[in-house]
């Protein structure tokens, strides 16, 4: 049976998210918070297979996906109110988050604002700022795309997502290549304007918090040679939970949900459902960092 999205509207903006039900679940729901590019339709595959456990939600937040530009001056805490805003419609009181590239900075607010509301979360390809050269990339596409010049800024995009050593190896690397290519080439009007509010919005409102981080167990990862969101920044990141879990998926840069379905959503599945990650191929060993453990003090 066909999925409906549902549409919601907040401060008069548009968006949608669509629920995959599993009444025979008790888990909380998964939550899949959209990236830069993405949708709901880009989860479907992942949605489905996440499914057979809990009940999945996908999200698009306004100004991502299929919902209604966002102009860069609304701020994150808008964001995590607009999910908050889901979670009411369907009367969820708590949920497992998993938010993947932009989509993270919208599930660590919504954890600081509301961590009663949130069992575990994800975040997958993140960091709390966005170093200088990677400013002056983004402006650099921007004034490409502002400047009409869509094979170029195409080009550009590219060069952040995808890793360009051709030393490290990256599963099906030049196939996906071709198809993002391809996706970025056709994008709509409203695409390209999201992607520049989007990422102006970014440059403006990060570094996070790392001193108000929510107290719920949280895993970050991504790919080993990921040079969007390189892995030392994940690792920078998890280190500041009391909770904190980081591993890197291997074979695959910043689009590891594509190059590497099965270990993203097998290691996804695995810690939502508190099941030991060792038992998972495909990733590099998993750290822990506890801030709660006692201390030892040397004698």
């Amino acid at each position: 049976m066909e999925k409906q999205n549902v549409e919601l509207y907040l401060d008069d903006f548009r968006y949608f998210y669509r629920v995959y039900p599993n009444p025979e679940s008790n888990l909380a729901p998964f939550v899949l918070i959209s990236g830069s590019f993405q949708s709901i339709d880009t989860w479907q595959k992942h949605a489905e297979w996440l499914n057979q456990f809990a009940p999945v939600i996908v999200f698009d937040a306004p100004g991502v996906g299929l919902s209604d530009p966002l102009p860069a001056h609304y701020g994150i805490d808008f964001l995590a109110n607009s999910l908050l805003k889901v979670l009411e419609m369907e009367g969820i009181a708590r949920v497992n988050l998993l938010g993947i590239s932009y989509g993270t900075v919208v599930a660590y607010s919504f954890a600081q604002l509301y961590p009663h509301k949130v069992h575990r979360m994800i975040l997958a390809g993140a960091m709390k700022e966005i170093p200088t050269d990677q400013i002056e990339d983004i402006q650099k596409s921007i004034t490409l795309l502002r400047g009409g010049k869509i094979d170029d800024f195409v080009d550009a995009v590219l060069q952040r997502l995808i890793c360009q050593d051709k030393q490290k190896p990256v599963e099906k690397r030049r196939a996906i290549e071709r198809i993002v290519r391809s996706m970025l080439s056709k994008a709509s009007t409203d695409d390209l304007e999201k992607y520049e509010l989007n990422h102006l919005r970014l440059i403006t409102l990060l570094p996070v918090d790392l001193t108000d981080f929510p107290d719920v167990p949280t895993l970050v990862f991504t790919g080993e040679h990921d040079t969007c969101t390189p892995r030392h920044h994940c690792l920078e990141l998890a280190k500041s939970f009391s909770k904190g879990i980081y591993t890197t998926i291997q074979k695959a840069d910043h689009l590891f949900h594509l190059e590497q379905f099965l270990t993203v959503v097998g290691l996804a599945a695995d810690f939502f459902l508190e099941l030991p990650l060792e038992a998972l191929e495909g990733c590099t060993p998993i750290e822990y960092f506890d801030k709660q453990l006692p201390i030892e003090i040397a004698a």
